[in-house]
């Protein structure tokens, strides 16, 4: 009699869903894709399926899934030295953080980090930090996700002066995974890749291009309402129509669904979190014009069936963003 470890793997979808119902607890989202390679903005599930990625992973992905360069620092740090903790450091933990003060808004220069992930990504829109646009010095920020580009890595920048407070108070950043090298290095290749590759600029660019397509579907859906953000950090507001701007998560839901079927995955799930009537459009920062028409082109067309298989009706709750 074979054990469960000695039976055949899944092959498809479907397959790959049942066996995960019987070991996984019951998190946050409704679990419906088996996504098993990534490439660029792409993703490929177990049924060999491609889909165009417009939520970078969970906001991770800032330089697209499995760059070389990428996946060969985290080979090449793997080789050396994976964790310490944080009773030590290492030169990558303390060039990461220069580069962190090279690359803040105002006096920010010190910084520690971690393994936990405030919800804050870099995600530049031209400029490093979305703060950048408003008349707003700040004396801490948390960056995380898009950061490690994939690992989980994150960090708190302030002022020397804010930190040396602190530091008499007591407080320490106590973690097992606190500078340890592995995650460090890679997160500082990620940004180093990010800045040699003017990934910043494409975002303006990209960003810009995206928001024009959208404020053209705009004219054509009353369902569309708002559509704010900066750079390739996006966010459509779908409402019944834009004279009650009363929010229309069903709309929502049918669009994301829709995307889902025909390729394209957006920030949005029918229920839980990402739901309500808020779509994130969250591409890597390496997006292409092609890519980016190819995305739209699903998007007009989920707005289409959206509207005609939604009845219009009021709802409570508004986004999760």
């Amino acid at each position: 009699m074979l054990s469960p470890e000695n039976t055949p793997l899944p092959e498809t979808v479907q397959g790959w869903l049942e066996l995960d119902k019987k070991y996984r607890i019951k998190g946050r989202y409704d679990i419906s894709q088996i996504l098993v390679k990534g490439e660029g903005v792409l993703v490929w599930d177990a049924d060999g399926r491609a889909y165009i990625d417009f939520e970078s992973g969970q906001v991770c992905a800032s330089t697209g899934h499995c760059h070389p360069a990428y996946t060969a620092s985290i080979v090449e740090q793997a080789a050396k030295l994976v964790q310490t903790g944080s009773r030590y450091t290492n030169p990558p933990r303390i060039l990461l953080a220069r580069k962190l003060a090279n690359i803040m808004p105002g006096n920010l220069s010190r910084e520690c980090g971690g393994h936990d992930h405030p919800f804050e990504a870099i995600r530049p829109s031209c400029k490093w930090f979305a703060i950048v646009h408003f008349d707003v010095t700040p004396d801490i920020i948390t960056t995380s996700k898009s950061m490690g580009g994939g690992v989980p890595l994150c960090a708190v920048t302030t002022t020397p002066e804010i930190a040396d407070s602190v530091a008499e108070l007591g407080y320490h950043q106590p973690s097992s995974h606190t500078d340890d090298p592995f995650l460090v290095a890679v997160g500082l290749a990620n940004m180093e890749s990010l800045e040699r590759r003017g990934l910043a600029q494409n975002a303006e660019v990209m960003g810009r291009y995206l928001k024009d397509e959208f404020e053209r579907m705009q004219a054509n859906h009353e369902i569309l309402g708002d559509i704010r953000g900066f750079g390739l950090t996006i966010g459509l507001e779908i409402v019944i129509d834009r004279a009650s701007k009363a929010p229309s998560p069903l709309h929502a839901s049918a669009i994301s669904e829709y995307c889902h079927t025909h390729g394209l995955l957006l920030g949005h799930r029918p229920s839980g979190a990402v739901s309500g009537n808020g779509i994130r459009i969250l591409p890597p920062l390496i997006l292409t014009r092609t890519e980016a028409d190819e995305g739209v082109l699903i998007l007009r067309d989920a707005f289409v069936h959206a509207e005609k298989t939604v009845e219009a009706r009021g709802a409570d709750g508004t986004s999760w963003m």
